[in-house]
């Protein structure tokens, strides 16, 4: 080539060669596979049933009235919809906490949970320099990690999962919390832990704030399933409102409606910081609002708009509470299905844990080799750890999922004899 036709050095040589997040890359697997049978069991979807485009009743009522409203002129204020806003603070908080802890919450409308997260790291990196620490679970997503390190954070991971027992493991979770160096951040899910299934009980987070009181530690809650592990909103943010009510414990809430609401094109979610007073939630509404702008200038109105009527129109949240209960109920089943048909299949071990696993996802427990060999030998797609959503779930795909994991663990032990 010669010097008047090389390529000058690109602007961008040094950028870095970055991995795809694995869950993506596992769904573009699968649109690509042709055989006709494959399972899909990576992602939750909007609906219910591997081949369903249901979308909640509740969902499609809220919908049909908004759509009769004129909703598409202006634009949104940077902190999002006011209105919804309130309604996610009342929702998650009670009625009671709300009325009396109002002035000392700062809200922001963000796309989604991590949308949300993302926004809490960036308040906790600007409030603590010169370099704030925020611990998270080791199976928590990879999205959530990148969001922490790239707002400036610096992570640490802990591990609380007994995979022998396949539940969590509450003693090495209070011992990481007394370990924890003071002034930092914990992330937790108020429940339907979106990896392992697993909740903890009310006297263990009683147990759990008291210690994060007493270490000085705050608090950043994944509040995206709130309703998908009970089926009752309000029995599913004890924890919250414990922290909150309870103990006054300074905490970031990280709330979406993408699953509950089945509003993942729309990415519909909320920021909810709990301080100790008006002043400092002045002061981080202040600070949100900058990072929202210089990030989308003002979040989307439509999903909000949704989200708004069915939180605050007591019809249509009747009927939503309704559409969450069935929710729960059909996952439930399946769990049941599931573990029969493992069963049926006289697989070797214990799988009883399956059915006491709450939420979107369950934990199977399987081998990294055992997920290869599923997604290769029986076209049956799941996270490399062995998280299915249980959503995708049917009769028919939960029966072949049964087979095929008994053929992929038979052939393990013989390999291992």
């Amino acid at each position: 080539m010669s010097p008047e036709t090389e390529i000058p050095p690109s602007f961008f040589a040094n950028t870095l060669q970055l991995s795809l997040d694995p869950i993506f890359e596992k769904t573009k697997e699968f649109n690509q596979d042709d055989f006709p049978h494959k399972v899909n069991l990576i992602q939750s979807p909007p609906y219910e049933g591997q081949d369903s485009c249901s979308v909640l009743a509740s969902v499609r009522e809220a919908a049909s009235r908004l759509n009769k409203q004129d909703v598409f002129q202006g634009c949104s204020p940077i902190l999002g919809h006011e209105g919804l806003r309130d309604a996610v603070a009342k929702s998650i908080l009670g009625a009671q906490i709300f009325s009396i802890k109002s002035s000392q919450l700062a809200t922001c409308q963000a796309h989604s949970d991590i949308g949300a997260f993302n926004l809490a790291c960036k308040l906790i990196a600007r409030c603590h320099s010169p370099r704030g620490k925020v611990y998270l679970p080791e199976a928590t997503s990879s999205n959530y990690l990148q969001a922490a390190s790239e707002a400036g954070l610096e992570c640490k991971v802990f591990d609380h999962f007994d995979t022998s027992s396949k539940q969590m493991d509450f003693n090495s979770y209070k011992k990481m919390l007394i370990a924890a160096e003071a002034g930092s951040a914990i992330f937790l899910y108020a429940c339907g832990n979106d990896v392992t299934g697993t909740d903890l009980l009310e006297e263990e987070w009683v147990e759990v704030g008291r210690i994060i009181k007493e270490r000085n530690l705050f608090p950043i809650f994944n509040a995206a399933y709130l309703g998908l592990s009970s089926g009752s909103v309000d029995k599913d943010a004890f924890v919250i409102r414990h922290f909150v009510g309870e103990l006054q414990i300074e905490t970031a809430i990280c709330a979406s409606y993408d699953h509950s609401m089945g509003l993942h094109g729309e990415g519909v979610g909320c920021l909810l910081v709990y301080t100790s007073s008006r002043i400092a939630a002045s002061g981080c509404s202040a600070y949100l609002e900058q990072v929202q702008r210089s990030q989308i200038s003002s979040p989307p109105r439509y999903g909000a708009g949704i989200a708004h009527l069915l939180l605050t129109d007591s019809e249509l949240t009747e009927k939503w509470v309704e559409d969450l209960e069935q929710a729960v109920d059909r996952r439930r089943y399946l769990r049941r299905y599931l573990y029969d048909s493992l069963l049926d299949q006289a697989i070797p071990g214990q799988w009883n844990f399956i059915i006491h696993q709450k939420g979107l996802f369950g934990y199977l427990g399987l081998s990294r080799a055992a997920v290869k060999e599923l997604r290769e030998t029986y076209h049956i797609y799941m996270a490399d750890n062995s998280r299915i959503s249980v959503a995708a779930l049917n009769e028919e795909n939960a029966m072949y999922l049964a087979i095929a994991m008994a053929d992929c663990i038979r052939n393990e032990l013989l390999n291992d004899f």
